[in-house]
């Protein structure tokens, strides 16, 4: 019992030593001398090449971004065909476009004679009001 105690003392007395060790060579340093490496500043071309072996996998979940909701009317590809940057890949269905198409134009009538009644006898606050209006009704027509 007495040998195991003092090979323990010995173990941990090595284990403090090389922990001391260790750590004044870490924290000395070089006494307070820092050495520079100095070059002159030059434009140069750097290239990289990365070499790998394997399968190319494409993502499996891919997000869309549509200018507009709607039904899909038609499918101009299927699953797994190829397509380029650009190409379109389904139609909607443009029923409810002509629709606020037609309803823009009757809008646009009926401001437009609005704007003429108001012309036939108005003050010209009420037919720049007017022409204002046909104006609005013009630019509906147009992004419709």
């Amino acid at each position: 019992m007495f040998e195991t105690l003092w090979k323990r003392k010995w173990l941990v007395l090595i284990v403090i030593l090389f922990i001391g060790g260790c750590s004044y060579a870490a924290f000395s340093g070089n006494g307070g001398e820092t050495s520079y490496e100095e070059a002159e500043a030059e434009y140069v071309n750097i290239t990289q090449e990365v070499s790998v072996t394997g399968t190319v996998e494409a993502d499996p979940k891919i997000n869309l971004r549509f200018q507009r909701v709607g039904q899909i009317d038609e499918m101009l590809v299927e699953v797994g065909d190829f397509v380029i940057a650009g190409e379109t890949l389904a139609r909607l269905d443009t029923t409810s476009l002509s629709i606020e198409v037609s309803a823009a134009q009757a809008d646009l009538a009926l401001t437009e004679a609005n704007y003429n009644q108001l012309l036939a006898g108005s003050t010209d606050e009420a037919i720049d009001v007017a022409a204002a209006s046909v104006d609005k009704a013009e630019a509906d027509l147009t992004q419709a």
